[in-house]
């Protein structure tokens, strides 16, 4: 079994991210953070990322990757995609409901504040190229992973077996099933 030091999901908003977590939660991992503001706010202040007592944490901006690398050379980069067209229509359906909600966050991920298609279609266009780049280059363990595969690659990549259950589906169209932690410390 690999030992790992975090695992740490890079993938855009509405890939799956949810479902990863939750997986996650499954195989044991404790102390995940769904875009964890507070890890985030460290960084724009110091330019060092820091995890604290967080064993794993999601939808990451790409740009902090070589820090992230720096700080954790061993942890697992997991970039959760999901295809192009259906990833438009959920964000559309997701940011149109909820208009006002992060807008720091959005801002920085899609250079936007309210839904735009052109926007989010280049952010996807972009986020793929530039994290299928950042792994050309990096040494340490990471992988790319669709979560409508289940547990066989993603258990493949953190070298461990799969348990039982069902792999966890949140938030799946027209579904809503929010994954929510057991436990949050950062």
């Amino acid at each position: 079994m690999t030992v790992l030091t975090k695992i740490i999901g890079v993938g855009l908003p509405k890939t799956g991210t949810n479902s990863l977590a939750a997986a996650l939660e499954l195989l044991g991992v404790s102390n995940i953070a769904h875009r964890p503001d507070l890890v985030l706010e460290r960084y724009r202040r110091s330019g060092r990322w820091e995890m604290g007592k967080l064993d794993a944490c999601m939808d990451i901006n790409p740009w902090v990757l070589p820090a992230i690398r720096r700080s954790y050379p061993g942890a697992m980069l997991l970039h959760t995609i999901r295809p192009l067209k259906e990833w438009l229509a959920s964000c559309e359906a997701h940011f149109t409901r909820r208009p006002d909600h992060n807008q720091l966050g959005r801002l920085e991920i899609f250079g936007v504040t309210r839904w735009c298609q052109s926007a989010f279609t280049d952010t996807h266009r972009a986020h793929g190229r530039y994290v299928a780049e950042f792994f050309k280059q990096d040494i340490g363990p990471h992988t790319v992973f669709d979560v409508r595969d289940g547990w066989p690659p993603l258990c493949g990549a953190l070298d461990i077996p799969a348990p039982p259950q069902s792999f966890p589906h949140k938030n799946e169209q027209g579904v809503r099933n929010k994954w929510k932690p057991n436990a949050y410390k950062s």
